[in-house]
């Protein structure tokens, strides 16, 4: 099933390719075999593409299946930077709905973790000020990828450190480290974030049939 969906993400219309995307989010979550057979069935580039021009949906399941497949694997973090997928992760924290900043966050955070390219690539591209944001306005998924994301960016990089406090960031930071639950706390302490994005809320999120 692997083969059809990614060739669905590539060349469906836009449900074909959003509902593509949301079956790859849920298949990928939590399998790294799976991750892996995605990839090599040539899913990276679509996804980053449905990342930057799908529809709501498309965007943050995109994003998630990505998230997923970067974690831990520096083969699939290469393609999905040469795929030119920073740009608009960057835009969909900044600008898309709930789940799609928080999946894109989650995305970014992954990215960054231990690769100083990345990170500077990411920072680049303009992500600390919407990660900042999220962190104070977001949702509880929101803020924690968040924070974990400015986490992995200002790791070990004192002008990082810098652009982070000067966004504004550390008071929510704060607030999550005060007022957030175990595992948004945890965000703020710890250097990955979370590798899946919730099964259950990517078969909400699905649409009914036409």
């Amino acid at each position: 099933a692997i083969g059809p969906l990614a060739a669905l993400v590539r060349d469906g219309d836009a449900r074909g390719k959003a509902d593509a995307a949301t079956a790859l989010a849920n298949l990928s979550a939590g399998e790294e075999d799976i991750g892996g057979e995605i990839a090599a069935a040539g899913a990276i580039e679509p996804l980053a593409a449905l990342v930057r021009d799908g529809d709501a949906q498309g965007k943050a399941d995109a994003a998630c299946v990505l998230a997923n497949l970067s974690y831990g694997d520096a083969a699939n973090m290469a393609a999905i930077v040469a795929a030119g997928a920073i740009v608009p992760l960057v835009a969909l924290v900044r600008d898309g709905n709930a789940h799609g900043k928080a999946d894109a966050a989650c995305a970014l955070a992954n990215l960054a973790f231990g690769d100083a390219a990345n990170t500077a690539a990411i920072t680049a591209g303009g992500a600390i000020a919407p990660l900042a944001a999220l962190v104070r306005d977001g949702d509880a998924q929101g803020k924690e990828n968040a924070a974990a994301a400015l986490r992995n960016l200002a790791t070990g990089d004192a002008d990082i450190k810098e652009a982070v406090e000067a966004a504004g960031a550390l008071v929510p930071l704060a607030v999550l480290v005060r007022d957030g639950d175990a595992q948004g706390k945890r965000r703020v302490r710890s250097s990955r974030s979370r590798r899946s994005c919730a099964t259950a809320t990517l078969k909400a999120r699905r649409r009914p049939p036409a």
